[in-house]
């Protein structure tokens, strides 16, 4: 889930410092621009996949209101499938 894969992003001030040369912003020698993800615990992930529920059901709610039927159909059938995984992470 991309909310998931977001959360790992590293800190932007963590990166290595960019030097002076012919591609701005870059930095010598071979991967030294990388920077690990973060790791997150079985809580964090458990602390974000609620919010990814709440938020598939209430954009769904808005569109039903709109009569968007199809559109909130797929919102709710994602937030069902996020809580029958939510107990198995």
């Amino acid at each position: 889930m991309a909310a998931i894969d977001n959360a790992e992003a590293p800190d932007v001030t963590t990166g290595p410092d960019a030097v002076d040369g012919v591609i701005a912003g870059g930095v010598l020698g071979l991967g030294a621009g990388e920077v690990a993800r973060l790791r997150l615990t079985a809580a964090d992930v458990e602390s974000i996949v609620p919010h990814e529920v709440d938020s598939r059901r209430s954009a769904a709610n808005e569109y039903q209101r709109l009569q968007k039927n199809e559109h909130a159909a797929v919102l709710r059938a994602e937030a069902d499938a996020l809580v029958k995984v939510l107990p198995a992470i």
